[in-house]
């Protein structure tokens, strides 16, 4: 009896945790079974460089993560290393920022809101789909910075002044800071929203009121000083090693032109010829992503084109939020992160009836005002805004538990147009949700990633074997066959990548490292009548070397053309020689 006691307390006590687990692994074992995992390119480069599949060693530095991250993958591999860390930990924070958002909906007693649990679920099914299965590590760092933002907005609202429950959250925060620190302040905008409605709601500011006040500035400002100390550690870390403060340096001025804006060369040709660059110079860096050549494309080059055209051009600050609001129905239409949303907004609203409407314009500005940073910053990407919507989706079902009230819970039609807009998303993305690539069918349609890559691994397997020569890969076959050998659960083999190079990694030390174990110091120079260096492209991107042969031209040898030397599965490798007279 005392025992039955002591389970029946515990039970009690604990029940909301395990309830929560629970419905995650359900969400978890349902999106393996129904579809494929399939990671971005940003994380096969990770991925490759921490396996040592250049250089054979596991690497403490990840070219777009934290170093503190870097260093624990590291280790977890040199300690285990048959277990694929990089997606297993990033999979594990995935499951706890769920667990810990779930954990919160628990505490208001989802289980006895049947309408709650259904749209919950749906919620989560959808977000998972997001993450579990278009996995990229930037929707991992904005999951988890969010789960925290949620642990510490209720805590705020509770008054729960223990100060060991805030703990967590702040570690969880702080834990996808170093996954991508750029994500704090855009999730941290979406949540300024419940300060705006914190004030809405107060209507009188009194002692209790002011503190919960004071302690949510407080925390927001703590947590944004831990950003701005990870990133200067992270900076200080990199600049110890000379190979990563090269590419430190040399990576903003590429990442300006190849992720945020070119100026078009026809529209600014005088511009560019004056500094030096051809049509084909361009082509090279716009269309094939080709930067190895250090000793013309050099970081101060790359400058003066970007300084040919502003990220947004000449326009004013009122022209600019014109064109981003006209933009905006086009663009969110396009994207699954809108319905994740509006599915939150109309659950809201059917709980909260008119009064929601308020809290559901604040949560919405505040993503929207997301979304106008993110372009006029050049830098609108779906990785990182599905991660605002789905912090405005979140916030959204949170208030939801608050309403008292039901006022059209009750009414089944109502509830018709939340699972009328399920229906409408399977619709709209059926095309990418019935693919395994995170691109859709941009390389094809693809309804099976183990066997594409089974492939694939029967053509890399030749040409890495193949260690007398050194094969610089196109840019554009990055994602159809140069990383997508190895399955998210599947280590890279070390050294797999010593003689195989990819044509828009620049500056990066690793493969740096495999040049300089051939003697190259400048590829692109040196591969005419090279009998080492071959250039390899699918059948699919013919232009590739033609645009390289012309550069070669250009800029070393009058005379250069490319030849055919062989075909690998679906791969032509090319040598450059000099034509004879």
């Amino acid at each position: 009896m005392i025992n039955c006691k002591v389970f029946d307390n515990c039970w009690n006590h604990y029940k909301w945790i395990l309830k929560a687990i629970g419905l995650n692994v359900i969400i978890l074992l349902t999106l393996l079974f129904l579809f494929e995992p399939t990671p971005k390119s940003d994380d096969y480069d990770q991925v490759m460089i921490l396996n040592g599949a250049f250089t054979g060693k596991y690497s403490s530095y990840l070219p777009y993560c934290h170093y503190f991250f870097s260093k624990l993958n590291q280790m977890l591999y040199l300690f285990l290393p048959n277990i694929p860390w990089y997606y297993v930990l990033q999979y594990f924070f995935i499951f706890m920022s769920f667990t810990v958002i779930l954990m919160v909906f628990e505490r208001k007693d989802i289980s006895n809101k049947r309408y709650h649990k259904v749209v919950v679920f749906i919620i989560l099914l959808l977000c998972g789909y997001e993450l579990y299965i278009r996995f990229t590590f930037t929707k991992v760092a904005g999951i988890t910075i969010i789960s925290g933002f949620m642990a510490l907005l209720d805590l705020i609202l509770e008054e729960q002044k223990k100060a060991i429950k805030y703990i967590l959250p702040c570690l969880m925060i702080i834990t996808g800071m170093t996954i991508r620190s750029n994500m704090y302040l855009l999730v941290a905008g979406v949540f300024a929203s419940s300060f705006f409605i914190f004030l809405m709601e107060t209507k009188k500011i009194n002692r209790c009121k002011a503190k919960q006040i004071g302690k949510f500035i407080f925390l927001v400002l703590f947590l944004y000083m831990c950003s701005i100390g990870l990133s200067k550690i992270n900076v200080h870390m990199i600049c110890q090693d000379t190979a990563w403060k090269n590419w430190y340096e040399a990576n903003s001025a590429r990442v300006r032109l190849q992720d945020y804006d070119m100026a078009n060369f026809e529209e600014y040709k005088k511009e560019y010829l004056a500094i030096g660059v051809s049509y084909n110079d361009y082509c090279m860096w716009k269309k094939h992503a080709v930067y190895m050549d250090k000793e013309f494309f050099t970081p101060e080059l790359l400058k003066e084109i970007a300084n040919i055209k502003p990220i947004q051009g000449e326009k004013n600050t009122l022209d600019i939020f014109i064109t981003a609001f006209r933009s905006s129905l086009t663009y969110y239409l396009k994207d699954t992160g809108i319905y994740i949303f509006l599915i939150a907004a109309m659950m809201l609203f059917l709980i909260g009836g008119k009064k929601s409407l308020k809290y559901i314009c604040i949560v919405f500005s505040c993503c929207f005002l997301a979304y106008l940073y993110m372009n006029y910053q050049g830098r609108l990407q779906h990785h990182v805004d599905v991660c605002v919507l789905i912090a405005g989706a979140f916030l959204l079902l949170y208030y939801s538990f608050r309403f008292e009230e039901t006022i059209l819970q009750s009414d089944i039609k109502s509830n018709m147009l939340i699972y009328g807009l399920v229906i409408l998303f399977i619709l709209i993305f059926y095309k990418e949700i019935s693919m395994s690539s995170y691109y859709g069918d941009q390389f094809g349609y693809i309804t099976s990633k183990k066997e594409v890559q089974k492939k694939n691994k029967e053509t890399m397997d030749l040409l890495s074997k193949d260690k007398e020569h050194y094969y610089l890969f196109s840019t554009w076959d990055t994602n159809y066959i140069y990383d997508d050998v190895w399955g998210m659960f599947q280590n890279v083999e070390l050294e797999y990548y010593g003689n195989l190079g990819i044509s828009n990694r620049y500056y990066f030390p690793n493969i740096e490292k495999t040049l300089e174990n051939y003697g190259i110091n400048n590829i692109i120079a040196e591969s005419v009548n090279s009998d080492v260096i071959y250039f390899a492209a699918t059948v699919y991107n013919p232009e590739y070397i033609n645009t390289v042969t012309t550069y070669i031209r250009e800029h070393y040898d009058e005379r250069a053309e490319s030849v055919l030397v062989k075909q690998v599965g679906e791969v032509n490798i090319y040598s450059v020689v000099t034509a004879e007279n």
